[in-house]
Protein backbone atom coordinates (compact mmCIF):
# COMPACT_ATOMS: atom_id res chain seq x y z
CA UNK A 1 0.00 0.00 0.00
CA UNK A 2 2.90 2.37 0.96
CA UNK A 3 4.50 1.45 -2.32
CA UNK A 4 1.49 2.33 -4.08
CA UNK A 5 0.86 5.35 -2.28
CA UNK A 6 4.05 6.52 -3.20
CA UNK A 7 4.22 5.65 -6.70
CA UNK A 8 0.63 7.94 -7.14
CA UNK A 9 2.25 11.02 -5.06
CA UNK A 10 4.79 10.85 -7.51
CA UNK A 11 2.38 11.15 -10.70
CA UNK A 12 0.35 14.01 -9.09
CA UNK A 13 3.47 15.67 -8.74
CA UNK A 14 5.03 14.99 -12.45
CA UNK A 15 1.20 16.28 -13.46
CA UNK A 16 1.28 19.39 -11.54
CA UNK A 17 4.67 20.30 -12.79
CA UNK A 18 3.29 19.31 -16.48
CA UNK A 19 0.18 21.41 -16.03
CA UNK A 20 2.07 24.40 -14.27
CA UNK A 21 4.79 25.08 -16.76
CA UNK A 22 1.83 24.89 -19.33
CA UNK A 23 0.22 27.39 -17.35
CA UNK A 24 3.24 29.72 -17.29
CA UNK A 25 3.88 28.93 -21.13
CA UNK A 26 0.73 29.84 -21.97
CA UNK A 27 0.95 33.48 -19.79
CA UNK A 28 3.78 33.83 -21.66
CA UNK A 29 2.40 34.01 -25.40
CA UNK A 30 1.26 36.69 -26.95
CA UNK A 31 -2.68 37.00 -27.12
CA UNK A 32 -2.94 36.34 -30.55
CA UNK A 33 -1.29 33.03 -30.14
CA UNK A 34 -3.56 32.04 -27.30
CA UNK A 35 -6.29 32.58 -29.21
CA UNK A 36 -5.27 29.74 -31.87
CA UNK A 37 -3.84 27.79 -28.90
CA UNK A 38 -7.95 27.79 -27.67
CA UNK A 39 -9.13 26.88 -30.82
CA UNK A 40 -6.42 23.92 -31.54
CA UNK A 41 -7.00 22.51 -27.88
CA UNK A 42 -10.86 23.21 -27.49
CA UNK A 43 -12.37 23.57 -30.86
CA UNK A 44 -13.06 27.26 -30.02
CA UNK A 45 -13.59 30.07 -32.85
CA UNK A 46 -10.55 32.45 -32.01
CA UNK A 47 -11.52 36.07 -32.98
CA UNK A 48 -8.43 37.80 -34.66
CA UNK A 49 -6.42 39.78 -32.46
CA UNK A 50 -3.99 42.49 -33.80
CA UNK A 51 -1.05 43.08 -31.64
CA UNK A 52 -0.49 46.60 -31.16
CA UNK A 53 3.37 47.73 -30.68
CA UNK A 54 3.06 50.26 -28.29
CA UNK A 55 1.07 51.84 -24.85
CA UNK A 56 0.74 55.39 -26.20
CA UNK A 57 -0.93 56.45 -29.45
CA UNK A 58 1.06 58.56 -31.96
CA UNK A 59 0.49 61.70 -32.50
CA UNK A 60 0.82 64.13 -35.21
CA UNK A 61 2.19 67.38 -34.80
CA UNK A 62 1.57 70.59 -36.77
CA UNK A 63 4.34 71.37 -39.54
CA UNK A 64 4.22 74.97 -39.18
CA UNK A 65 2.89 77.71 -37.01
CA UNK A 66 2.14 81.15 -38.90
CA UNK A 67 0.68 83.89 -36.43
CA UNK A 68 -0.50 85.54 -39.37
CA UNK A 69 -3.09 82.79 -40.06
CA UNK A 70 -4.20 82.72 -36.14
CA UNK A 71 -2.43 84.56 -33.42
CA UNK A 72 -1.83 83.53 -29.97
CA UNK A 73 -4.49 86.32 -28.72
CA UNK A 74 -6.92 84.85 -31.08
CA UNK A 75 -6.61 81.62 -29.98
CA UNK A 76 -6.73 82.15 -26.45
CA UNK A 77 -9.84 83.81 -27.07
CA UNK A 78 -11.30 80.68 -28.91
CA UNK A 79 -9.99 78.22 -26.39
CA UNK A 80 -11.79 80.44 -23.40
CA UNK A 81 -14.67 80.04 -25.13
CA UNK A 82 -14.80 76.38 -25.40
CA UNK A 83 -13.42 74.80 -21.79
CA UNK A 84 -15.41 71.81 -20.89
CA UNK A 85 -17.72 73.88 -18.73
CA UNK A 86 -20.60 71.67 -18.80
CA UNK A 87 -23.67 70.79 -16.52
CA UNK A 88 -23.09 67.78 -14.43
CA UNK A 89 -26.30 66.33 -14.96
CA UNK A 90 -27.36 64.46 -18.74
CA UNK A 91 -24.10 64.66 -19.34
CA UNK A 92 -23.70 64.28 -23.65
CA UNK A 93 -20.95 62.09 -24.20
CA UNK A 94 -21.12 63.92 -27.27
CA UNK A 95 -19.88 67.03 -25.50
CA UNK A 96 -17.22 65.12 -23.51
CA UNK A 97 -15.38 63.31 -26.56
CA UNK A 98 -15.32 66.71 -28.48
CA UNK A 99 -13.71 68.34 -25.45
CA UNK A 100 -11.78 65.57 -24.94
CA UNK A 101 -9.74 65.76 -27.70
CA UNK A 102 -9.47 69.30 -27.72
CA UNK A 103 -7.68 69.59 -24.67
CA UNK A 104 -6.43 65.82 -23.92
CA UNK A 105 -5.94 64.02 -20.95
CA UNK A 106 -3.35 66.07 -18.81
CA UNK A 107 -5.37 69.44 -19.46
CA UNK A 108 -6.15 71.20 -15.72
CA UNK A 109 -7.67 74.15 -15.43
CA UNK A 110 -7.84 76.90 -12.32
CA UNK A 111 -11.58 76.72 -12.74
CA UNK A 112 -13.11 74.01 -10.28
CA UNK A 113 -16.08 74.02 -12.36
CA UNK A 114 -14.01 73.07 -15.79
CA UNK A 115 -14.00 69.45 -16.11
CA UNK A 116 -10.15 68.45 -16.07
CA UNK A 117 -8.59 65.91 -18.74
CA UNK A 118 -9.23 63.20 -16.18
CA UNK A 119 -12.37 63.58 -15.02
CA UNK A 120 -13.38 63.82 -19.43
CA UNK A 121 -11.59 60.26 -19.44
CA UNK A 122 -13.33 58.58 -16.32
CA UNK A 123 -16.65 59.62 -17.58
CA UNK A 124 -16.25 57.90 -21.00
CA UNK A 125 -14.27 54.77 -19.43
CA UNK A 126 -16.24 54.18 -16.00
CA UNK A 127 -19.68 53.29 -16.43
CA UNK A 128 -20.62 54.16 -12.58
CA UNK A 129 -19.42 57.37 -13.39
CA UNK A 130 -21.44 57.50 -16.29
CA UNK A 131 -24.45 56.63 -14.74
CA UNK A 132 -24.20 59.14 -11.86
CA UNK A 133 -24.37 61.68 -14.11
CA UNK A 134 -27.48 60.20 -15.71
CA UNK A 135 -29.09 59.26 -12.31
CA UNK A 136 -32.44 61.66 -12.61
CA UNK A 137 -32.97 59.53 -15.74
CA UNK A 138 -35.07 56.04 -15.50
CA UNK A 139 -34.43 54.66 -19.19
CA UNK A 140 -30.67 55.87 -19.33
CA UNK A 141 -28.48 52.97 -21.58
CA UNK A 142 -25.28 52.06 -20.58
CA UNK A 143 -22.86 53.71 -22.86
CA UNK A 144 -19.96 50.72 -22.78
CA UNK A 145 -21.71 47.26 -23.94
CA UNK A 146 -19.96 44.26 -22.54
CA UNK A 147 -18.81 41.61 -25.73
CA UNK A 148 -18.05 37.92 -24.89
CA UNK A 149 -13.95 38.82 -25.99
CA UNK A 150 -14.15 42.92 -25.59
CA UNK A 151 -16.38 46.10 -25.29
CA UNK A 152 -18.53 47.79 -27.45
CA UNK A 153 -19.40 51.88 -27.44
CA UNK A 154 -23.16 52.69 -27.80
CA UNK A 155 -23.70 55.59 -30.88
CA UNK A 156 -26.28 56.73 -32.46
CA UNK A 157 -28.64 59.75 -32.19
CA UNK A 158 -29.76 59.57 -28.51
CA UNK A 159 -28.58 62.61 -26.20
CA UNK A 160 -26.78 59.43 -23.87
CA UNK A 161 -24.78 57.72 -26.34
CA UNK A 162 -21.87 58.70 -28.68
CA UNK A 163 -23.21 60.37 -31.53
CA UNK A 164 -20.53 58.88 -34.39
CA UNK A 165 -19.23 54.90 -34.55
CA UNK A 166 -15.68 54.72 -33.04
CA UNK A 167 -15.86 58.81 -32.27
CA UNK A 168 -15.19 57.46 -28.79
CA UNK A 169 -12.03 55.88 -29.38
CA UNK A 170 -10.73 58.38 -31.80
CA UNK A 171 -11.08 61.26 -29.25
CA UNK A 172 -9.76 59.35 -26.02
CA UNK A 173 -7.03 58.15 -28.59
CA UNK A 174 -6.13 61.55 -29.81
CA UNK A 175 -6.16 62.97 -26.29
CA UNK A 176 -3.01 60.39 -25.17
CA UNK A 177 -4.99 57.42 -23.32
CA UNK A 178 -2.98 54.87 -22.51
CA UNK A 179 -3.52 51.45 -24.50
CA UNK A 180 -3.66 49.68 -21.04
CA UNK A 181 -6.08 51.91 -19.47
CA UNK A 182 -8.87 49.91 -17.14
CA UNK A 183 -12.18 50.26 -18.84
CA UNK A 184 -14.82 49.54 -16.68
CA UNK A 185 -18.09 48.32 -18.20
CA UNK A 186 -21.34 46.95 -16.53
CA UNK A 187 -20.02 43.94 -15.99
CA UNK A 188 -16.88 45.50 -14.35
CA UNK A 189 -14.62 42.91 -15.92
CA UNK A 190 -11.12 43.44 -16.31
CA UNK A 191 -11.06 45.25 -19.64
CA UNK A 192 -9.00 48.19 -21.33
CA UNK A 193 -8.76 50.33 -23.79
CA UNK A 194 -7.10 47.24 -26.08
CA UNK A 195 -10.21 45.65 -25.71
CA UNK A 196 -12.16 48.48 -27.26
CA UNK A 197 -9.71 48.92 -29.93
CA UNK A 198 -9.91 45.11 -30.93
CA UNK A 199 -13.70 45.16 -30.63
CA UNK A 200 -13.75 47.94 -33.38
CA UNK A 201 -11.10 46.44 -35.36
CA UNK A 202 -12.99 42.92 -34.83
CA UNK A 203 -16.70 45.11 -36.21
CA UNK A 204 -15.19 47.60 -38.48
CA UNK A 205 -17.36 47.54 -41.86
CA UNK A 206 -16.20 49.21 -45.44
CA UNK A 207 -19.85 49.75 -46.42
CA UNK A 208 -20.53 51.61 -43.14
CA UNK A 209 -21.58 55.48 -43.78
CA UNK A 210 -19.28 57.13 -40.99
CA UNK A 211 -15.31 55.73 -41.49
CA UNK A 212 -13.52 58.81 -40.98
CA UNK A 213 -13.40 58.08 -36.71
CA UNK A 214 -12.33 54.84 -37.57
CA UNK A 215 -9.89 55.20 -39.64
CA UNK A 216 -7.82 58.10 -37.05
CA UNK A 217 -7.93 55.57 -34.64
CA UNK A 218 -6.31 52.94 -36.23
CA UNK A 219 -4.03 54.50 -38.10
CA UNK A 220 -3.06 56.18 -34.38
CA UNK A 221 -2.67 52.56 -32.81
CA UNK A 222 -1.70 49.80 -36.13
CA UNK A 223 1.23 51.36 -38.08
CA UNK A 224 3.62 49.83 -38.61
CA UNK A 225 0.97 46.91 -38.76
CA UNK A 226 -0.89 47.60 -42.59
CA UNK A 227 -3.11 44.65 -42.55
CA UNK A 228 -5.66 42.57 -40.02
CA UNK A 229 -8.55 40.84 -40.05
CA UNK A 230 -12.35 41.53 -39.24
CA UNK A 231 -14.35 38.87 -37.30
CA UNK A 232 -16.17 37.59 -40.84
CA UNK A 233 -12.02 37.09 -41.91
CA UNK A 234 -12.43 40.01 -44.30
CA UNK A 235 -8.71 41.79 -44.71
CA UNK A 236 -8.89 45.35 -44.17
CA UNK A 237 -5.85 47.33 -45.13
CA UNK A 238 -4.82 50.95 -44.72
CA UNK A 239 -5.30 51.13 -48.69
CA UNK A 240 -8.65 50.08 -48.48
CA UNK A 241 -9.39 52.41 -45.82
CA UNK A 242 -8.10 55.32 -48.15
CA UNK A 243 -9.82 54.01 -50.91
CA UNK A 244 -12.76 54.62 -48.88
CA UNK A 245 -12.80 57.75 -47.57
CA UNK A 246 -12.09 59.18 -51.01
CA UNK A 247 -15.08 57.57 -52.59
CA UNK A 248 -18.08 60.23 -52.96
CA UNK A 249 -18.55 63.69 -53.28
CA UNK A 250 -15.55 65.79 -51.23
CA UNK A 251 -18.16 67.27 -48.98
CA UNK A 252 -20.37 64.54 -48.64
CA UNK A 253 -19.38 62.94 -44.92
CA UNK A 254 -19.27 64.03 -41.40
CA UNK A 255 -19.37 67.80 -40.36
CA UNK A 256 -19.73 68.56 -44.34
CA UNK A 257 -16.58 66.04 -45.21
CA UNK A 258 -14.14 68.15 -42.68
CA UNK A 259 -13.29 64.86 -41.17
CA UNK A 260 -12.63 62.91 -44.25
CA UNK A 261 -10.03 65.35 -45.51
CA UNK A 262 -8.83 65.45 -41.87
CA UNK A 263 -8.37 61.45 -41.60
CA UNK A 264 -7.25 61.34 -45.05
CA UNK A 265 -4.39 63.97 -44.40
CA UNK A 266 -3.43 61.64 -40.70
CA UNK A 267 -3.18 58.95 -43.10
CA UNK A 268 -0.69 60.67 -45.80
CA UNK A 269 1.14 61.52 -42.80
CA UNK A 270 1.74 58.48 -41.06
CA UNK A 271 2.70 57.23 -44.46
CA UNK A 272 5.27 59.44 -44.35
CA UNK A 273 6.85 57.18 -41.52
CA UNK A 274 5.38 53.79 -41.83
CA UNK A 275 4.74 53.69 -45.46
CA UNK A 276 1.28 51.96 -44.32
CA UNK A 277 -0.23 53.20 -48.10
CA UNK A 278 1.09 51.77 -51.39
CA UNK A 279 1.91 54.25 -53.99
CA UNK A 280 -1.10 54.14 -56.52
CA UNK A 281 -3.48 54.94 -52.68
Amino acid sequence: MTKHRFQFGKFVAVQLMVVSAFAVSYAGLARESRSKLRQTAFGTVAEPVVEINRRQPLQIEPLYNDPEVVSDEELAAVLKQIRPKFSPTALKPNFIEHALRTWGVAATFADPAVMSGLEMRDFLIDHVKFLTAWEDNADVQPLLINRPQGIAVRWGSDADGSVHHDHWLASLTEAGIDLDQAVFAPARRKMTVNDVLQESLRDFRLDEHETEWSVMAFGLWLPPTKTWSTTDRREMSFDRLGKRLLRGHQRVGVCGGTHRVYSLTLLLRLDDDFHILSPPV
